[in-house]
């Protein structure tokens, strides 16, 4: 629920919240709402979509909005809306935002795939209900919004309201007395057209919604077992407008309002300066003559374009428009370009929503040097920045979980700083679940071996013991894939691939997809050290019996990587060995 956190505090960009007792959630409940969708009869090209955007398929891209009003004739004793929806969803109750979801379900780069499970919120919501007539109003995206959502390829949404006051109980079930209404200003996952809006507070006609027909395609439902996160508002701390070489002839720019008044007259462009890198939802309200077009480019640095940001792109309608992103995105400037300005242009409250996921400040680092605590404070900044519902690589790519190789070393800077477990236990069983539908195999052959360190880095900095009893199965696929791929030198002979080696071009090659010549030697080496990790895991479940047999391949590898990847004249080892057919 978006309120002010008792306690934060910020320092040096950092949110810092009291740690608190987290309970683990049921991972599955009964649902008493079903699936609905905008009715198929009045909006028939509005219902499939594309499981993930790596699919490259066009779709008729739409926003809908979902409406439920109820009654209560008392305030509550408690109040807790279970949802989700495919894809991305944002809900409010009496016009207070709640929150967003869904949760990131994981994934692999490159997958053009559904899966089985999908992950649900749950929110107090007891605070924002009153006496009398309520609304609950949900945005609800048809299609992934960016590349690490995977989804049904169905349009969907779900929720249970459950209430209990001081006599009575009930819950406020998703049904066919929902409203719905297409917000027809969303042309696309970065285009907003508001000479075509219809939004709930623009007078837009609703319609009741449909049950989807076919509810076996939606897939089964697992709570998002972390902490919720949190939404903090952040204004400009400057307007920069270098091109502007008279000075502020033409923009006004007033603090104490927060607002910015641009003169109508030729295309314009200045930058919107938060003073930091944040993860956040950017938003404002604009007035100006219908058909100007605002181009906001969300940049970490003042200028970068490219892969370096991403870029949105809103004509105004007339009137006020209200423009929100549907996506996070990694903002410390917006450069805003104004074009067709025929009329003044005001803006008012160009604000972010900082994601935060929340969580204490266990670590800390002092010294002489100002410099290296300096350093420290950036890392920990870094870090939170791409927490959030999975540890992700940032949140301009947002690329799925199959670069667990880098949230590995997230979850590690993490223990030292945040101490908080839950995200990184989250993202385990959710990379377990993937890697069991697809064979222990991921596009970055490598990181399934880090992996295995990323669960005993886990268990060891946290005591949970338990976890591995449901992680034993895939674990022991992924071990018994990698020797399969062992030839009879004990080298790895029969990989798919040698990713992930390093980010290195090397002649006409490139160590990100290195050949068999050049990925051999340290993808070897991993596997040995992936077998030691194995058996220390063994160790810790009981589970002893193999441990004499997965010692022998160690040593087996050791001796096979001394003996054949070893340059006596160089006093080096080699990267692999050369084979004409694998080049």
């Amino acid at each position: 629920m978006m309120t002010k956190p008792k306690n934060k505090v910020e320092k040096d960009g950092i949110f810092i919240f009291p740690n608190q007792t987290y309970t683990l959630p049921e991972e599955k409940r009964t649902w008493l709402g079903q699936w609905i969708w905008a009715s198929d009869d009045i909006y028939p090209q509005y219902q499939e979509s594309p499981f993930t955007l790596f699919q490259k398929i066009k779709w008729n891209f739409a926003v809908f909005y979902f409406r439920k009003k109820f009654q209560l004739n008392s305030i509550p004793k408690e109040a807790v809306l279970y949802i989700s929806a495919d894809s991305f969803y944002k809900v409010c109750v009496n016009d207070q935002f709640i929150g967003r979801g869904s949760a990131q379900p994981g994934g692999d780069y490159a997958n053009c795939d559904s899966l089985p499970y999908k992950y649900y919120e749950y929110y107090d919501v007891k605070s924002a209900l009153r006496e009398g007539e309520n609304i609950i109003s949900v945005q609800v995206c048809l299609g992934p919004v960016v590349q690490s959502e995977v989804c049904c390829g169905h349009g969907g949404l779900i929720a249970d309201l459950c209430i209990e006051c001081v006599e009575t109980a009930m819950t406020v079930k998703t049904d066919t007395s929902w409203e719905c209404m297409r917000e027809r200003a969303y042309e696309s996952r970065e285009v907003w057209n508001g000479s075509s809006r219809s939004g709930m507070k623009d007078g837009g006609v609703y319609s009741l919604a449909g049950i989807v027909e076919n509810q076996g395609q939606f897939p089964e439902l697992l709570a998002a077992a972390i902490p919720r996160l949190r939404y903090i508002k952040r204004g400009i701390k400057n307007l920069q407008n270098p091109f502007d070489k008279r000075g502020s002839e033409r923009v006004n720019y007033n603090p104490e309002e927060d607002t910015i008044h641009i003169k109508a007259g030729a295309p314009y462009t200045f930058w919107l300066d938060y003073g930091e890198i944040y993860a956040a939802w950017p938003h404002m309200e604009i007035e100006g003559g219908a058909g100007t077009k605002v181009t906001l480019h969300m940049q970490e640095f003042q200028g970068k374009l490219e892969r370096e940001g991403t870029t949105e792109i809103y004509v105004l309608g007339e009137g006020w428009n209200h423009i929100e992103s549907l996506r996070m995105h990694s903002v410390h400037y917006i450069q805003v370009t104004i074009s067709n300005i025929y009329k003044d242009v005001k803006i008012k409250k160009p604000q972010i929503e900082i994601s935060v996921y929340p969580s204490g400040m266990d670590g800390d680092f002092q010294c002489s040097d100002p410099v290296f605590e300096k350093i420290y404070r950036i890392g920990c900044r870094t870090n939170q920045i791409c927490r959030q519902t999975y540890h992700m690589d940032s949140p301009i790519h947002q690329e799925p979980l199959g670069c667990m190789g880098d949230y590995m070393i997230e979850s590690l800077m993490n223990y030292y700083t945040f101490g908080d477990q839950w995200l990184t236990r989250f993202d385990i069983l959710k990379i377990s679940r993937y890697l069991k539908l697809k064979d222990y195999k991921m596009f970055h052959t490598s990181y399934c071996l880090l992996y295995i360190q990323m669960i005993y880095d886990y268990v060891l900095y946290t005591g949970d013991v338990h976890i591995l009893d449901c992680l034993e199965e895939t674990v022991t696929g992924i071990i018994h894939r990698f020797t399969g791929y062992l030839g009879e030198k004990y080298l790895i002979e029969h990989a798919p691939n040698y990713m992930f080696m390093d980010w290195v071009a090397e002649g006409s090659y490139n160590r990100h997809h290195p050949p068999k010549c050049m990925g051999q030697g340290y993808l070897t080496v991993m596997l040995a050290g992936a077998l030691n990790t194995y058996c220390k895991l063994l160790q810790l479940t009981g589970n002893e019996q193999n441990i004499v047999k997965y010692k022998k391949i160690e040593s087996q590898i050791k001796e096979g990587v001394n003996r054949y990847l070893w340059d006596e004249e160089k006093q080096l080892n080699v990267d692999g060995l050369y084979d004409e057919k694998a080049v």
